[in-house]
């Protein structure tokens, strides 16, 4: 692995930084903070809107000494970190808690940074990530059971995933990042906002925003993706709603409309990950303090 890019790089247009009153995080992961899969790419639910496509496109271990070997290469090559996820078992959980032991050794061993990708873990097998250092955890939200039935195709709930991020507060993760997907009930905006609501208790660290990708092989690749005034108005509301929070938009959306993404950042947000380079210089030019970052946006 080699890296033409420096790892963190802060530029803007004025001269003077003390005329910077905006600043904006871009996230560019790359090859410095892979994803990683521990099933390859295998999933027992096979999701309408991945269908195993995303992890197969993913860096796969086989076991603890396998993503030990992946995480020293990651480091010496000079890398920030990984995202660690996988397919989901029957019940909706990614099987991380085997790589617990792994974690600690790399955390131990090396500097890089972990984003966990968790999924309907239990609480004891929770425990055992945070015991291990996870830097983040990445919890999938939902508005509607009918969006976890249709899209999933189990019949778990709303409650079942917040609970997760109840057991994280309580266990004392140092980022809890929960996720929601703009379309993610057959490309219509359905449970959004009550998925943001929902987390209002919760007061999270982070809410990623991320919006459905119609991909080829999945049941989902003709579903129209919910339009960018659509996730626009997802994102306003969540700024809103979650003052105290950071509000992200993430890699998995759309991008072959970049226009909005601008508007994206004056409606609230407080980072992108993979801008265009077009969005970076406009924002530059026009007085925000841009942080490039490679790294995942969950990551502060």
């Amino acid at each position: 692995m080699s890296w033409a890019l420096p790892r963190i790089r802060i530029h803007t247009s004025p001269s003077d930084w003390a005329s910077v009153t905006k600043a904006i995080d871009c996230y560019f992961p790359g090859r410095c903070f892979p994803a990683v899969s521990v099933t390859g790419g295998r999933c027992a639910l096979m999701c309408k809107h991945c269908s195993g496509v995303f992890l197969r496109r993913m860096e796969h271990v086989d076991g603890p000494e396998s993503l030990i070997e992946l995480a020293v290469r990651i480091s010496d090559a000079g890398g920030e970190g990984f995202l660690l996820t996988g397919g989901s078992d029957g019940s909706g959980k990614v099987p991380l808690q085997r790589f617990a032991d792994a974690i600690s050794t790399v955390k131990e061993a090396t500097t890089l940074r972990v984003n966990a990708h968790v999924g309907l873990m239990s609480r004891t097998e929770l425990e055992a990530l945070v015991s291990s250092g996870v830097d983040a955890f990445s919890v999938d939200v939902f508005g509607s059971d009918s969006a976890i039935k249709k899209t999933m195709g189990i019949d778990a709930h709303v409650s079942d995933f917040l609970s997760v991020i109840g057991d994280l507060r309580d266990l004392g993760a140092p980022i809890i990042a929960p996720h929601i997907c703009v379309g993610i009930e057959e490309g219509q905006v359905v449970g959004e906002y009550a998925a943001i609501r929902s987390l209002v208790p919760h007061a999270p660290d982070a809410l990623v925003i991320i919006a459905l990708m119609p991909t080829k092989g999945t049941p989902y690749e003709c579903v129209p993706p919910p339009s960018s005034g659509s996730i626009l108005d997802v994102i306003k509301a969540a700024r809103a709603a979650l003052p105290q929070s950071r509000i992200l938009l993430g890699c998995m959306r759309p991008r072959g409309d970049r226009s909005w993404e601008e508007k994206a950042v004056k409606a609230g947000i407080d980072g992108i990950a993979m801008p265009s380079q077009g969005t970076v210089q406009s924002l530059a030019e026009n007085g925000w303090r841009v942080t490039e970052k490679r790294m995942c946006c969950a990551i502060r």
